[in-house]
């Protein structure tokens, strides 16, 4: 079975199994939004204790948000270590918080970002800066400014930056382990899953840098100018190649799917939809899939895309569709 939007997460070494259960039951519970401010004091306690709990705990954050993007979970708060178990219990958690959740973006009172979009939605920004900031579904930002340096880290998702020129305080968007920086100009930086940053320039000049590492113990950057666009991911010097009427056409209100895999087109269909769509077969042997369609539109495209390949749309839920 072939999902293409499967949830991964790194497993804990045995001496971090307690930090885990507990950061897991922290997570339900600032979760379920009914937590009294002792309770978040003694949160807050917890997390400061160590960095093995604060990496616990964004490990399991991101585990959940990913998993259906968490904001809130119908069921009642239910006291620490409640949720510990067998691994088929938490499988069956994982299940009921797929079906049961309300998607949104972060876990009330503890958002690591400062701007976010939940699926489906875009929202425009005004930074302080005068620069605008336009946000993709499912995105997540985090700024900082100071008197040298104007800095945004794009957390998740896609994001277009027009940028209020100024060059005593150079730009810099900080994405999958690089960095952007440009002075007066418009570009956009989008994440993905698969730890790729794609960055492609509508006005001006920037420059690229690839994080250090594996093939590129230098690192490695390259300048781009208006309509070029590169692809850099961890340990690989940068490349450009990209295509920017596809990168871009999400500025249009349009999802443009180029010569892609069924499993990977379904993946950025599910982008732009609540929960999550379930392919039951394989890609294998299958013809790449093309075509344009409408933001507004994307259960038009998802049962257009199906038939091309004798699939059968079905909505079990809301927040799950599945593909057979």
């Amino acid at each position: 079975m072939t999902n293409p939007n499967d949830v991964t997460r790194g497993q804990p070494a045995n001496g971090d199994i307690a930090a885990t259960d507990h950061a897991r039951d922290w997570v339900l519970r600032l979760a379920s939004g009914d937590i009294d401010e002792a309770e978040m004091q003694a949160f807050k306690a917890w997390l400061a204790e160590g960095a093995g709990n604060r990496a616990a705990f964004d490990r399991e954050r991101r585990f959940w948000h990913r998993l259906g993007g968490l904001d809130r979970v119908s069921a009642r708060r239910r006291p620490a270590g409640a949720w510990r178990g067998s691994a088929a219990a938490g499988l069956a958690l994982a299940a009921c918080l797929a079906l049961f959740v309300v998607l949104g973006g972060g876990l009330p009172g503890f958002s690591a970002a400062d701007f976010e979009t939940v699926q489906g939605a875009q929202d425009r920004v005004v930074l302080a800066d005068g620069s605008v900031m336009h946000m993709n579904t499912d995105t997540a930002v985090r700024v900082g400014f100071t008197d040298g340096e104007r800095r945004v880290e794009l957390l998740r998702g896609e994001a277009l930056f027009e940028v209020k020129p100024d060059s005593t305080r150079p730009f810099r968007v900080a994405a999958g382990g690089g960095v952007t920086e440009a002075v007066g100009t418009a570009f956009a930086v989008r994440t993905d899953g698969d730890g790729a940053t794609t960055v492609t320039v509508t006005e001006g000049v920037v420059n690229v840098t690839a994080p250090i590492g594996g093939n590129n113990p230098a690192g490695g950057s390259v300048r781009l100018v208006k309509g070029q666009g590169t692809v850099y991911v961890p340990g690989q010097a940068p490349t450009a190649a990209v295509a920017t009427d596809t990168a871009l056409a999400w500025r249009r209100g349009l999802i443009r799917i180029d010569g892609l895999p069924l499993d990977a087109a379904m993946a950025e269909l599910d982008r732009y939809l609540p929960g999550r769509i379930v392919l039951l077969t394989g890609s294998a042997g299958m013809q790449p899939v093309s075509g344009v369609f409408d933001m507004d539109k994307v259960d038009a495209a998802l049962q257009g895309l199906a038939a091309t390949h004798g699939l059968r749309v079905t909505r079990i839920t809301r927040f799950l569709t599945v593909l057979r």
